[in-house]
């Protein structure tokens, strides 16, 4: 994919924001229900469970991690629970677009030569 229009990046960040938030729904509904189906036995969380908690935990990262540890998300209205999940979603995609544009550059650089 090129980014050499400014459209094609804000399409890029906006589909990966709306992507990342589904994922991160998805993700927590998952295994908030592994959680909850051992919740009342003295079983660990199954392995398939454990997986589902740790990608839920690297996509709520670093917004929702952050504040749910300082014991803020328990203070704010639920509506604004959306807002943080899209702040968090849109943080990453503005990381991956400045990777992929940073690796692009890279490989342009590398592929002119050194410079005399």
């Amino acid at each position: 994919m090129a980014f050499q229009k400014r459209s094609s990046k804000v399409l890029f960040v906006i589909i990966f924001t709306l992507l990342h938030m589904l994922l991160t729904v998805l993700l927590f509904l998952i295994s908030f229900s592994f959680t909850m189906s051992i919740a009342d036995t003295d079983k660990s969380l199954p392995l398939i469970g454990e997986m589902f908690y740790r990608l839920s935990q690297i996509f709520q990262w670093p917004v929702m991690i952050s504040l749910s540890r300082m014991g803020q998300l328990h203070n704010i209205p639920a509506y604004s629970g959306i807002f943080i999940l899209f702040l968090n979603s849109l943080l990453w995609a503005v990381a991956i677009l400045s990777i992929i544009l940073g690796i692009t550059k890279l490989r342009y650089q590398m592929s002119s030569g050194p410079a005399i």
